[in-house]
């Protein structure tokens, strides 16, 4: 099973080489690294290394240059609509219609204050011995470590964004009617969205249940469909394939086996996206995990930084350790 960064940096979703624009001529630390544009959709994003004095940690920050694209935008006149098929057993036939200018702002308000909750997670400490990133203060060499930060810049076009994320506006009046509940009861479990398509219900956060190994029921009272999605943008894949579990590794397994219109058992349909590999039938820690059916992060969650910053300082990411707490820098 994987345990160590070299593992989850392995399974990581496959990412452009990202190109260094700026270095530090003192260390020879590449402090800004610029992501390569793509045809096909895979993680993509920029990255700065701020060093700081050695009072505080220095600072790498993931830049996300996400255009979110309206499907059915605010040029279209507002009483029209159309439908939307969404896959599944049955099949369910929604109503989408155009965005107006008060809820596009409040859903991409909402997208940026889920993409917060990714910050103030991982701290990285350098490998024994390392000194590139030293700081002299006075008479003393001191040593930071590295904070994660993640950044979310919204594009207003794809001239210079590495990703387009569609974004359905879904007739909740209508969808309430069919699901048989109340508009205001209406949240993310109630479509599906994935990577490259959003909706419009996706910042209303919901309670998600995963049943773990010993068949208890874990329940994540504010799982964020936002967090989990900006995960697979930075190059994270379901918690349970970056951790080689057993379960999720037979999903794999029959997914690439079965006959094509086949339908697996539940928990094994659907391969790295089927149930097994968010957690179910897992440890508990993994249903819990962001990258599962949770809200929780843990080391593994850190490999995106892990990886940038072995490309920054021309170290490899496994020699890296991640700390889901505050370390202060510290005199060598």
């Amino acid at each position: 099973m994987a345990d160590t960064m070299a593992e989850w940096v392995k399974h990581l979703l496959p990412t452009n080489t990202p190109m260094p624009v700026k270095y530090d001529l003192k260390t020879g630390a590449a402090l800004e690294m610029k992501g390569v544009p793509f045809g096909d959709w895979r993680p993509a994003f920029d990255s700065s290394l701020i060093m700081h004095n050695g009072v505080k940690n220095h600072t790498l920050t993931l830049v996300l240059k996400i255009f979110y694209n309206q499907l059915l935008g605010q040029s279209i006149p507002r009483n029209l609509s159309m439908h939307y098929i969404e896959a599944g057993t049955p099949p369910l036939m929604y109503i989408m219609r155009p965005w107006q200018p008060g809820p596009w702002a409040e859903f991409l308000r909402g997208v940026k204050r889920e993409a917060q909750k990714w910050n103030n997670k991982f701290y990285l400490i350098p490998p024994a011995g390392f000194s590139m990133l030293d700081v002299k203060v006075g008479s003393r060499t001191i040593r930071p470590n590295v904070y994660c930060h993640l950044h979310l810049e919204i594009m207003q076009n794809m001239a210079n964004a590495y990703h387009k994320i569609d974004v359905l506006n879904l007739d909740q009046q209508d969808m309430a009617l069919q699901l048989g509940v109340r508009e205001k009861q209406l949240n993310s479990g109630d479509s599906r969205s994935n990577a490259a398509q959003y909706d419009s219900l996706d910042t209303k956060n919901r309670i998600q249940t995963t049943t773990t190994e010993s068949g208890a029921v874990v329940e994540a009272k504010n799982y964020s469909t936002i967090v989990h999605e900006l995960g697979h943008s930075i190059g994270l894949d379901h918690i349970s394939v970056t951790h080689q579990d057993p379960v999720c590794k037979m999903a794999i397994l029959l997914d690439q086996m079965k006959p094509a219109g086949t339908t697996l058992p539940a928990l094994f349909n659907g391969g790295v996206n089927g149930n097994a590999c968010y957690g179910t039938f897992g440890k508990a820690v993994r249903g819990g995990n962001v990258m599962g059916g949770g809200t929780a992060f843990d080391e593994s969650n850190a490999a995106p930084w892990a990886q940038r910053l072995a490309l920054h300082t021309n170290t490899k990411p496994e020699a890296w350790t991640v700390s889901m707490r505050p370390v202060d820098p510290k005199p060598v």
